[in-house]
């Protein structure tokens, strides 16, 4: 049985290529989208509510009026492009060695079929530890892990995978259990971790088998199995390096105007942001990165419900090897522009933040209202813009705000705080006031942030597995030790 770790990146993280945003408290990234108009022009032309821009990688982005697109090197692309070189190693896959660390408790052994057993079978409250040799991985290669487990409630099976390179623990297997059968086969039972996506470096691998429960329901142990790992032969000799060189950057970035610039110069062609004055544009305007959608169809689906044709977010599987759509359009698995039934209730969410009367049906009716007009002004301009960083507010604010002062998306802000999703729905709504006339902005839908993360996959800035398994090191994540700057000059905090 082959096992992998495969969890649905949050919408906690936003990334866009080598830039942070700014916290994980709550999820209000931004979009742009069409305001309401009573024409419609063709793309070809500039419409009342944009102009049109060439991009450095000769693409037709509309920028829309109140803001100008970025000239700063790397920022003024849609898609980035790359070199490969493939080449390939000389060497073999050979078997790890395990031992038991000196000074354990409860040490492991081995059988006859040469599978290690955890040695604290029926101690209760006992941990019983197991370590591999140290190996040299080969970034490309693959390490294979073959283990099972007999376990009760509250006995734990975990596997670390130890960067002796840059001393750091990386938790593979967490907290296995449930084969509680009487009679337990541990020489046909076989799960596999598969590792082909780490950097390469010194590691070993420690198995940890944790046994809390009262009793044995089925020879309650940890077992691991003939695992290999991918080793130079004796030469070292390899044809060469898997490698990937980036020729440029990719996210075509779009700044907001001043007010003096909206007044005098709407379309902003006067204005020039630069690498010049890049520092203090990232750190004072507003910016939005360009996100291309050539086929509407790719992020919404319908369905006939008792209101008649609704409109519902195309949900998407992601795999370390692939990302699908989920061809199901069940409705409870269908949480936009649908209310939330268990949470969304009047009497203490809807009539408290929504300000739309105290009906539930008003809530969904403009919700769906604004789905639609998404949709058509991504199906007319082929694409949507995303807030560049995570919207933080330009005072300090206190736990006792229910709001933001100034919602603003800048570089270098860590005035971000976590607020209710009906707050940020209304506070995001008003980071368009001063050039709503050719914008609006709200709350992004969960099938966008999807499609983000699609379109950094197809453009080869994020990994199916950077996606899927673990975002945790390239995004703002609890666990990752990001370095930021609280001004544009301030000193790097982690």
């Amino acid at each position: 049985m082959n096992i992998r770790k495969i969890k649905k990146l949050h919408n906690f993280i936003l990334i866009v290529f080598l830039i942070f945003t700014s916290t994980i408290f709550f999820n209000n990234k931004t979009i742009i989208k069409e305001t309401r108009t009573t024409k419609t022009k063709a793309l070809d032309q500039e419409g009342q509510n944009y102009r049109l821009v060439t991009s450095a990688d000769n693409v037709q982005v509309p920028v829309p009026k109140g803001y100008v697109a970025s000239n700063i090197e790397g920022e003024n692309y849609v898609t980035p492009e790359y070199s490969h070189t493939t080449n390939t190693y000389k060497g073999n896959y050979t078997e790890l060695t395990w031992s038991s660390p000196a000074g354990e408790t409860y040490p492991w052994t081995q059988d006859s079929n040469g599978i290690w057993i955890s040695g604290n079978q029926g101690i209760q409250s006992s941990t019983s530890t197991l370590e591999s040799e140290e190996f040299d991985y080969i970034k490309g290669t693959t390490l294979t892990i073959n283990y099972t487990y007999s376990s009760e409630w509250g006995d734990f099976l975990f596997i670390d995978l130890i960067n002796l390179t840059y001393n750091t623990t990386t938790r593979i297997v967490d907290r296995v259990y449930g084969n509680t059968y009487s009679s337990f086969d541990y020489t046909t039972s076989n799960y596999t971790y598969l590792i082909d996506d780490w950097g390469t470096g010194r590691y070993k691998i420690r198995a940890i088998y944790s046994k809390n429960g009262t009793g044995d329901a089925g020879q309650d142990s940890g077992y691991i199995k003939a695992s290999t790992y991918f080793k130079e032969d004796e030469n070292g000799e390899t044809i060469g390096i898997d490698q990937k060189t980036k020729i440029h950057d990719g996210g075509f970035v779009i700044y907001q105007l001043t007010d003096e610039e909206l007044e005098t110069n709407p379309n902003g062609t006067s204005i020039v942001i630069n690498d010049t004055n890049k520092d203090e544009a990232q750190a004072t305007r507003n910016q939005y990165v360009w996100v291309p959608v050539l086929n509407v169809e790719d992020i919404t689906r319908t369905k006939t419900t008792n209101n008649g044709i609704m409109q519902f977010g195309q949900n998407y599987n992601f795999y370390t090897t692939s990302i699908s759509k989920d061809p199901l359009i069940d409705t409870s698995r269908c949480k936009e522009p649908r209310i939330v039934e268990k949470n969304d209730k009047t009497k203490y969410y809807l009539q408290k933040y929504s300000y739309i009367e105290d009906k539930r049906e008003n809530y969904l009716n403009k919700m769906q209202e604004d789905y639609v007009r998404m949709l058509k002004s991504i199906d007319k301009y082929k694409g949507f813009y995303i807030g560049r960083y995570e919207t933080g507010d330009d005072i300090s604010h206190n736990s006792s705000k229910s709001y933001l002062h100034n919602p603003q998306i800048v570089r270098y802000n860590s005035n971000n705080y976590c607020l209710a999703w009906y707050d940020c729905y209304k506070d995001l709504e008003r980071l368009s006031a001063k050039t709503g006339k050719y914008v609006e902005t709200g709350m992004i839908y969960d099938v966008l942030f999807d499609y983000m993360l699609i379109w950094l996959n197809e453009t080869d800035t994020r990994s199916y597995k950077d996606i899927a398994a673990d975002s945790g090191t390239w995004g703002n994540h609890t666990n990752n030790s990001l370095k930021y700057k609280t001004t544009a000059n301030g000193t790097e905090i982690t």
